[in-house]
């Protein structure tokens, strides 16, 4: 997995980019394939603690283009020593599947690492979700068909 270290570039109007290699956001996207992520917990440490207390604004979009957008706000103990947190996220249904994003306020001259815990879901799966061994429901719903049994082909 490539590094992605955040660069500033001084414009007209600050802005922060993600530089890592020759990766693209579009080829991230792609990288998803079929699958979906569901979020169970994020792993966050920074060099600043107040960093880990900022607000993360998650964005989705549905099938329909109807924009839905949550706010995640992860606490920290005031009398916590160290500069991580783990952030179970068991409430709210975080899913990363390339038509969603997580935007934060990055605080100056601070360092900031996520880890996503994540339950993977192809859409193969999504049938076994809905009715668990669906295929052997379906082999024992057919019975047993002896029409071919005996079948030889001309030579």
């Amino acid at each position: 997995m490539p590094t992605l270290s955040p660069t500033i570039i001084t414009n007209t109007t600050p802005a922060v980019t993600i530089v890592g290699g020759n990766i693209t956001y579009d080829e991230i996207r792609r990288s998803l394939g079929d699958y979906v992520y569901y979020v169970e917990r994020v792993y966050m440490f920074s060099n600043n603690i107040k960093q880990i207390n900022e607000v993360v604004a998650y964005q989705i979009y549905d099938v329909n283009g109807k924009q839905s957008i949550q706010s995640l706000t992860p606490t920290v103990d005031p009398y916590q020593t160290q500069n991580s947190l783990f952030y179970d996220i068991d409430e709210k249904d975080v899913i990363l599947n390339g038509q969603s994003s997580l935007a934060f306020d990055l605080l100056p001259n601070v360092t900031l690492k996520l880890e996503f815990f994540t339950n993977r879901l192809a859409k193969k799966d999504a049938l076994d979700l809905i009715t668990p061994n669906n295929f052997t429901i379906l082999e024992s719903a057919m019975g047993n068909y002896t029409f071919f049994e005996d079948w030889q082909p001309n030579v």
